[in-house]
């Protein structure tokens, strides 16, 4: 009979599987049926071979591999199968929990197959288990809780296995495993486990081998672990334990081997530890130990590696050190220690490895170091040695490595070095050497890296170097090296780092550099090189890295750069290189390139649109004259740098493009025009230079949510303005076009200047922009200068009390005719009711009730006195006290305040010169009829005082009514109420003009079932009660639109009229319209309905010029809408084709037309927005009163504009124009403000436009007309 066997190898571990015969008979005995169907199901869970584990008899060594049983052939005892065979043979799946019905099992081994998931709690059912090795797996989750029922395990088959070795565990080291009492060998390497080392540990008293090395164990070493007394080894590296080390564990006298490396352990290293003679192999390195290296060191003779590495250990090096006989390998690098290497340590004559570095050593180097003859590696370096190197190094014949950099050291480096062939490392950087390199260095064939950086080397480079072939690092930098690069150079093939970087080196490199195929980075900058860069450059194709700066190369840099396709550092900086070449881009791989402080000409080649990579481009001082656009495609560029250059023109708006860009450097060239809107907001923008250009025009604003700039330099150049820009550290913008005024908004730190003042007019104008803000000394400069060359002292006062509320808290000044006091307050803190201020040494005064301006938390109160009649030259009526003016500001605006319910108490001094008949009235000056006014404010006595009590603010004095005799009085007393529409009626047909205040005739249509035509019926407004149309006479058609004509008329025979005809289902619409017009009366609003286009505005300007007559249209305009906007009333429709014009004899008027469609404000407007309607209409669908101011904003526009129409009216940024003045451009800027709540009001626009203006455009100044001589529809 034939059969199949499994020839077993020595140990557990392994099986190899052969074919002995084939069977001819089928008489196998068969195993229990739910036992083979249970380890055939443990066998699919293993992922075990299909070939395997097949037949119905466990016991079947040749089927079910890895099986062996019991000595009857029942049942399983053992299962061993264990890497080591072909991969198509491994176990890739899970242990399943039906493992653990194999209670019979004494032998587990599945170790090195990559199996997954958890150890099932079953496997503590395995009782009998006397070995089980699952390490080198990929298990997952914990370590059941129950494996100390496991008690069974037995060491004398652990020997060739490790439990839990290799596999990604998690969890804590469960307490049962102290139950563990028969193990010997406890390998937990390489997991996840957390938590601390349970104290149960120290009841396995049998342990060996405890390896919990690479996982994350925390908390104390227990003290109990002293119970152990059989341990030989214990690995703790890499975990987290801290403490300090327990002084028990010296009780191990068993160990050989110990490390608890890379741990967080403090305190001193007990002295019980040199008690363990035995150990071979003692490791505390990386740990934050304190204290020294005890003389007791000398009792472990047995030691074979000392690690005391990277701690905290101080003080010297004990000379029993020297008695560590056996002592191969030492590492006490990165500490404290200090004091002089022991001339003991020539004693250990096996060291091979000597690791002193980075300490505080000092003293020289003991000449008994030199009888080390074993030693191979020796690192000193990073200490405090001096002295010499002796000649005696030349000993150490089996060195391979010498670190001795960064060591003060001095001295020449002996010839005997070249006696150390087998040298692969000579590092002696950074020392204090003085001599010539040895020009035997040719001999160390073996050298792989020579390091000889920063020292006072001087003489040649030897020769001798070129026979270094198996070189692969070069660095003699930083040294006096003298001479020319040996051609020789060529022979180190293999090198792949060249530094011979800031020596004295002359002459030209040499062309052999390029048989140097294996160089990736090349340094000679900082030498006194001339000549030109060979073309044997283009061998190097691996070449990384090039810095020739600093050097006196000269012509153009060679075609060869362009071959070089890993090239990313190309460093020319201060030669006399001429040209770039025309290829430059296939070099693709660049990153920076610093050609600065050449003689660079002409335009950069184009091509350098293809180094997409490059980040960093210097090119200063050079000759270039222009830049390639293709420049600006670059996303990855952030640096760069052509300032002193000779370039000119305008800087391109595509410059933008260069989106990575943090440093911009233009300056010092020839650059004009202004400055791209993109530039100032590249967002990673950090610091710029234009300065000393030709740039002009206003320099746009930084964007609020880029960040700010740390340095901007704008100096030397012609600006005018500048939009503000958050800037951190430096900041110059002098020697700019700046005016005087508005003071220009910069960050803190920018230094600036501006031009001397000399424009009253252009000044007052800047101190109404809402960004303007001015001190204290300016603000009395500019008055000083108005009032001293008659200027308009009302708008001098207003606007600068109101440019001052912005940031002053207080002010006063006094001159012969003036007075004013500026103070703030805070209502929140002020406990009175009432706001009290007046001028310094004077009675004039001021109360307001806090009331009134609730609404702010803080204002500003201005109260100013001026001894004449500012007003004289436009109304000449006498005044008989000084004119006291009063203002509120809020947040940079002036306060509206007029219809106030609780007065506000002005205190005008005492007046004692009214004419004899007369007596005193308070009085404030109207400024959009240009005269006194009397409304709203009544005079009272204080005693001697005269306080005018007020609803409203402005501009008061003190006027006079005559006192009217009894008898006059009885006749001035006669009502005229009856008769009064008839009077007015009566004047305007003199004149012509039919106001719809007084007569309004709304014609609608009513219709019939029985015919078509039009009926009319008549709707008379205005007209006293039991008053009748009378006789219409249909004159004329003067317009017609879709649903509406307006026909010329005359009523009763004697009278002219506009009516309106409109549709029947319009009616409501006509006398909600006629309605709200009935109650207003201003000479700048048509009192009519409907319009004529011929006399608008917008036909006009088809024709005509309309630019000069940008004030007194505008000022028109905003009187009457002033007075709407009184009415609570929004116009909806302002727009040119709505603004009726009289244009005669050389003189112009505005009114306003078409309220057809206005409503109150904050009314829910659902109409269609237009290109007039406010952002806050189209967002909200509701208009406001200020809304109005928007759409006169654009009016203005269209006048300045000479009526041009923009198709982009959504924002002002897009509306103004560059030329216009900046007087033109504020009051435009400020009627559309994005936030309606910005905006400046009709009756601040009147006050602006009001004042003169000659000088903004050339114009003949407008003439006021009559009202009666205004004929819109051509109807007289």
């Amino acid at each position: 009979m034939t059969h199949l066997v499994a020839h077993k190898q020595k140990g557990p571990e392994a099986l190899n599987f052969s074919v002995a015969g084939v069977p001819t008979a089928s008489c196998e005995a068969q195993s229990d049926l739910n036992l083979v169907a249970t380890m055939k199901g443990i066998w699919s869970s293993f992922g075990g071979p299909t070939g395997f584990w097949t037949g119905d008899n466990v016991c079947n060594s040749t089927d079910y591999v890895g099986v062996t049983c019991d000595t009857n052939d029942i049942y399983p005892v053992q299962i061993k199968y264990t890497s080591g065979g072909p991969q198509s043979l491994y176990l890739n799946g899970t242990i399943p929990a039906a493992i653990g019905s194999l209670t019979n099992l004494t032998l587990l081994a599945l170790g090195g197959n990559p199996m997954t998931g958890s150890i099932p709690d079953s496997l503590c059912n395995l009782t009998q288990l006397t070995y089980m090795n699952l390490g080198t797996m990929k298990l997952t989750g914990s370590i059941p809780s129950c494996i100390g029922n496991l008690q069974q395990l037995d060491t004398a088959y652990l020997v060739s296995g490790s439990l839990l070795d290799t596999n990604s565990l998690s969890g804590s080291i469960p307490p049962s495993v102290g139950n563990l009492i028969n193990l010997v060998t406890f390998n937990l390497r390489v997991n996840q486990l957390t938590g601390s080392l349970p104290t149960s540990l120290c009841g396995m008293t049998k342990l060996s081998i405890f390896n919990a090395q690479s996982n994350a164990l925390t908390g104390n070493i227990p003290s109990c672990i002293s119970n152990l007394t059989s341990l030989t080894q214990l690995s703790l590296h890499y975990n987290q334990l801290n403490g300090s080390i327990p002084e028990s564990l010296g009780s191990l006298t068993q160990l050989n081997y110990l490390t608890l490396q890379s741990n967080q352990l403090t305190g001193i290293i007990p002295e019980s530890l040199y008690n363990l003679t035995a150990l071979t192999f003692f490791d505390l390195s990386i740990n934050p130990l304190t204290g020294s290296i005890s003389p007791s060191i000398g009792r472990l003779t047995s030691l074979v590696t000392l690690g005391l590495w990277q701690t905290q250990l101080s003080n010297a090096i004990p000379s029993t050190i020297g008695s560590l006989k056996s002592l191969a390998l030492l590492y006490l690098s990165d500490n404290q220690l200090s004091g002089a290497i022991p001339s003991s340590i020539g004693s250990l004559t096996s060291l091979t490895y000597l690791d002193c570095r980075n300490n505080k050593l000092n003293g020289t180097i003991p000449e008994s170091l030199y009888n080390l003859t074993a030693l191979k590696y020796m690192y000193l370096g990073g200490n405090l040695l001096t002295g010499s190197i002796s000649p005696s190094i030349g000993g150490l014949v089996n060195l391979t490595w010498i670190i001795l950099e960064n060591i003060p050291i001095t001295g020449t480096i002996p010839n005997s070095i070249c006696n150390l062939t087998q040298l692969v490392v000579l590092s002696m950087s950074s020392t204090q050497l003085t001599g010539s390199i040895p020009s035997c260095i040719g001999n160390l064939q073996q050298l792989n890296r020579l390091n000889m950086d920063s020292n006072q080397l001087n003489g040649m480079i030897p020769p001798s170097i070129g026979s270094l072939s198996n070189l692969v690092e070069l660095y003699l930098g930083s040294n006096q090296l003298s001479g020319s690069i040996p051609a020789s150079i060529g022979g180190m093939t293999s090198l792949y780092t060249m530094g011979l970087n800031q020596n004295q080196l002359t002459g030209s490199i040499p062309a052999s550099i390029g048989k140097l195929t294996q160089l990736v980075w090349f340094r000679v900058d900082g030498n006194q090189l001339n000549g030109s860069i060979p073309d044997s450059f283009h061998n190097l194709t691996l070449l990384n890295y090039i810095n020739v700066g600093y050097n006196q190369l000269s012509g153009p840099i060679p075609d060869s750069i362009c071959g070089l396709t890993k090239l990313t550092y190309l460093n020319g900086l201060l030669n006399s290189l001429t040209a770039i070449p025309l290829c430059i881009g296939n070099a693709a791989s660049l990153t920076e390139i610093w050609l600065s402080y050449n003689q660079l000409s002409g335009v950069l080649p184009p091509s350098f649109g293809n180094l997409t990579q490059l980040n960093i481009c210097a090119l200063q001082s050079n000759l270039l004259t222009g830049l390639p656009d293709v420049l600006y495609n670059n996303t990855a560029l952030t640096w760069f740098d052509v300032s002193y250059n000779q370039l000119s023109g305008p800087i391109p708006s595509s410059i933008g493009r260069l989106t990575a860009v943090t440093r911009l450097f233009l300056n010092n060239n020839q650059l004009e025009g202004p400055i791209p809107d993109s530039i100032m907001n590249m967002p990673n923008l950090r610091n710029i230079s234009l300065n000393d250009n030709h740039l002009n025009g206003s320099v746009p604003s930084r964007s609020i949510t880029l960040s700010g700039l740390t340095s901007l330099f704008l100096n030397g150049n012609s600006f005018t303005s500048v939009g503000y820009i958050n800037v951190t550290d430096n900041c110059d913008m002098r020697g700019n076009s700046f005016p005087c005024l508005p003071t220009i908004r910069v960050s803190s730190v920018c230094a600036i200047d501006y031009l001397p003042c000399t424009n009253d007019k252009s000044i007052l104008d800047a101190l109404y922009n809402n960004n303007t803000v001015i001190s204290i000394q300016q603000a009395e400069n500019v008055l000083g200068s108005s009032l001293a060359n008659s200027g308009d002292v009302i708008r001098t006062i207003s606007a600068v009390t109101l440019a001052l509320s912005r940031n002053a808290t207080s002010f006063e000044y006094n001159s012969t005719d003036v007075s004013i006091k500026l103070q703030s307050y805070d209502t929140r803190t002020n406990t009175s009711q009432r706001i009290e201020t007046g001028i310094v040494n004077s009675i004039i005064s001021v109360a307001i009730p806090v009331s009134i301006i609730n609404s702010s938390q803080e204002v500003s109160v201005s109260l100013s006195s001026i001894s004449y009649n500012p007003f004289a030259s436009t109304n000449n009526q006498s005044i008989y006290s000084k004119v006291i003016g009063v203002s509120v500001y809020s947040q940079g605006r002036e306060i509206e305040i007029k219809g106030v319910t609780d007065l506000i108490n002005i205190t005008m001094g005492i007046i004692d010169d009214i004419p004899v008949d007369y007596y005193p009235v308070c009085q404030y000056w109207n400024e959009p009829l240009s005269l006194w006014s009397r409304d709203g404010i009544h005079l009272i006595k204080e005693g001697d005082l005269t306080i005018c009590q007020t609803n409203h603010l402005t501009n008061f004095s003190i006027g006079v009514e005559r006192i009217v005799p009894p008898t006059e009085r009885a006749v001035l007393d006669v009502p005229k109420m009856v008769n009064v529409t008839m009077i007015i009626i009566v004047c305007s047909a003199v004149g012509g003009l039919i106001l719809i205040l007084i007569l309004s005739i709304l014609v609608y249509r009513r219709r019939s079932q029985s015919k078509k035509d039009m009926d009319s019926s008549m709707i008379m407004m205005g007209m006293a009660e039991g008053q009748s149309a009378g006789k219409i006479d249909w004159i004329e058609r003067v317009s017609e639109k879709e649903k509406t004509q307006v026909w010329k008329v005359t009523q009763n025979e004697t009278m002219l009229a506009a009516v309106k005809k409109r549709d029947v289902k319009d009616v409501r619409d006509v006398v909600q319209e006629a309605t709200r017009l009935k109650a207003m009366r201003h000479p700048n609003v048509v009192m009519f309905l409907s319009q004529n286009l011929s006399g608008s505005l917008f036909s006009y300007a088809r024709s005509h010029s309309v630019s000069p007559l940008f004030f007194s249209i505008g000022r028109d305009i905003a009187r009457g809408m002033s007075y709407v906007t009184e009415q609570k009333i929004v116009h909806t429709q302002l727009h040119a084709h709505h603004i009726l014009l009289q244009i005669a004899e050389g003189s112009v008027m505005a009114k306003i037309t078409s309220f057809s469609e206005s409503v109150p404000d904050r009314t829910k407007y659902e109409g269609k927005p237009s290109d007039h309607t406010a952002p806050e209409v189209v967002k909200n669908g509701v208009q406001y009163v200020q809304s109005d101011v928007w759409s006169f904003g654009l009016i203005l526009a269209f006048i300045a504009r000479d009526g041009r129409e923009s198709s982009q009216q959504r924002k002002s940024a897009m509306i103004i124009e560059g030329g216009w003045d900046a007087s033109v451009k504020g009051i435009i800027s400020d009627c559309m403000e994005e936030e309606m709540k910005d905006r400046i009001t009709f009756t601040e626009i009147a006050g602006r436009m009001n004042r003169g203006n000659k000088g903004i455009f050339e114009y003949e100044e407008t003439k006021e007309v009559d009202e009666e001589k205004f004929d819109p529809y051509g109807i007289e």
